[in-house]
């Protein structure tokens, strides 16, 4: 059987024509995240931290991320809690200005993330909930290799602000450079829930160096 010459040019047009086709009914693919990103002010890459937190856990990043905070008071912002964002790349939450004055945020938890570092920030602890919930302040619990870095945990003991960090399963965090500020314990180190019942929570090998506590009853609290 003889194949006609022209048989394969054809066959090679209708293919492409039929991946061009295909390509035009894909829907647009969203790059992952790599670089720097700023975070409120005027034009910003995302609006608010939960915006472009979110962003990250939906596509992901393929190289180091730094989301940049401008000068605010993000306070009365709903509180951020940061759960599940596991990044293959170390990922950078500071202020813009690299001062911790100039940003003020509220951060309620960290819960079973890896590779975060937060720097340059006033951090509010977690805000709302029942009063157990409270007791425990920011909870950076099932995470691995969370840093803190030159932050102000700020306490407001009239809003029954009682701990700034709670720290409970997890291994190799960081705390180096903060302040933490008028707080009942300024970093609570748990082998148990605070609240309600639980397993217990092995804590792993941490650094904390050269922190400094202010108008705070205890340092650092083991229990």
């Amino acid at each position: 059987m003889e194949i006609p010459a022209n048989a394969s040019r054809r066959s090679t047009r209708t293919t492409l024509l039929l991946v061009l086709v295909a390509l035009g009914f894909c829907p647009e693919v969203e790059a992952q995240l790599h670089g720097s990103y700023t975070v409120g002010g005027t034009a910003p890459d995302y609006p608010t931290l939960d915006a472009a937190i979110t962003s990250l856990d939906l596509i992901g990043c393929n190289a180091p991320v730094t989301f940049l905070l401008r000068p605010g008071d993000y306070s009365t912002d709903l509180a951020v809690y940061i759960s599940g964002l596991t990044p293959y790349y170390p990922v950078l939450i500071k202020s813009e200005t690299e001062q911790a004055e100039d940003v003020i945020t509220t951060l309620s938890g960290v819960y079973e993330c890896s590779d975060l570092t937060f720097q340059y920030l006033t951090i509010y602890p977690r805000v709302g909930g029942s009063s157990g919930w409270l007791y425990k302040g920011l909870e950076v619990t099932f995470s691995h290799r969370i840093t803190f870095d030159h932050c102000i945990v700020q306490g407001l003991p009239a809003d029954g602000f009682h701990n700034g960090i709670s720290v409970a399963k997890g291994d190799s965090h960081t705390f180096t450079h903060n302040q933490f500020r008028d707080l009942e314990n300024a970093m609570v180190y748990s082998s148990v829930q605070l609240a309600g019942s639980g397993s217990n929570r092995h804590v792993g090998p941490n650094i904390i160096w050269n922190n400094t506590f202010d108008s705070c009853e205890v340092a650092i609290r083991v229990q």
